[in-house]
């Protein structure tokens, strides 16, 4: 009897991991499983008890069969609080169907996923109608105070001349293509023509846009045209605060550089069309962000 109780102990911390673990999935979904996470904690409780009476029979050389009656008392106790420790069905309670073992540990009223969705309409999942409404509401009334142009030219060699700002010590938006505001009355393809030579020394004339990044920044709505231009001629030049290089396509430096060019910065490249939204927080970081990929007819305009 002693080597069984002492197996026991040894295997107890199995026992009482998987109680923990049910226990703590079972908060994790909240209100839904209040009553089965009480049972499970009552019988964590009654089970921890009954190991310290195993440990406290071993220490104090007691008769080790006084584990069985202790056993009995343990499992007594647990079938008069059974209203609290056995809340557990295997079929819904709605429409007879087996619950599937996550049901069965976590939701208290015993039901299945439909019969929940029935009961609790505000969690079935969003459908892609619904996430397109939910958009549209967000920004529908959104209107850009400030434009900016984004350019980044590609070569032969399938290279895009990116710039490095030196004025930037490290970090997300030290590397981007040649960027600046729009002028008072400026037309923005105008606009990219100026500041990729200001900025590269290179002169661009075919040159077509490829997405809106539109950011809802706390007191500041900005809205930036990213253009891309395939021909260009001139030579590259660096200034006290810019360095032009030629990077491949396929080796962006994305540690560098803003983290939402990751979503956008190849549909451009590749010559698609996208619509970005971001809302971002004060510190002008992304935490909610979509991506169309489509631009409007007019996107000047629109």
């Amino acid at each position: 009897m002693e080597k069984i109780i002492q197996k026991i102990i040894e295997n107890y911390l199995f026992l009482l991991a998987a109680f923990a673990l049910v226990y703590f999935n079972q908060k994790r979904v909240g209100f839904v499983s209040v009553k089965k996470r009480r049972a499970v904690f009552i019988m964590l409780m009654l089970a921890v008890f009954y190991l310290a009476f195993l440990l406290l029979i071993q220490r104090m050389h007691w008769n080790p069969y006084f584990a069985i009656p202790s056993f009995i008392a343990v499992a007594f106790t647990g079938f008069l609080l059974r209203r609290h420790t056995w809340p557990f069905k295997s079929r819904c309670q709605k429409c007879g169907k087996r619950l599937t073992i996550t049901q069965m540990l976590t939701n208290d009223k015993n039901i299945c996923g439909s019969c929940f969705i029935e009961t609790h309409p505000e969690f079935a999942p969003k459908t892609e109608a619904d996430i397109q409404k939910e958009f549209d509401d967000e920004w529908a009334a959104w209107k850009p105070g400030e434009y900016v142009v984004l350019c980044f030219i590609v070569n032969a060699q399938n290279q895009v001349l990116l710039i490095e700002r030196k004025y930037i010590e490290k970090g997300s938006g030290k590397v981007s293509g040649a960027m600046s505001r729009l002028g008072a009355k400026e037309n923005p393809l105008d606009a990219c023509k100026r500041c990729a030579l200001k900025e590269t020394g290179l002169a661009i004339e075919e040159v077509r846009c490829h997405g809106r990044l539109n950011f809802a920044i706390p007191g500041r709505d900005l809205r930036c045209y990213v253009f891309v231009a395939d021909d260009s001629s001139g030579t590259i030049k660096e200034t006290d605060k810019n360095r032009p290089y030629w990077v491949s396509v396929k080796k962006l430096p994305f540690g560098k550089m803003s983290v939402d060019c990751r979503v956008w910065l190849p549909i451009a490249l590749d010559r698609g069309y996208f619509d970005y939204y971001g809302i971002c927080n004060e510190k002008g970081y992304v935490v909610k962000d979509t991506l169309r990929k489509h631009l409007p007819e007019n996107p000047f305009t629109s």
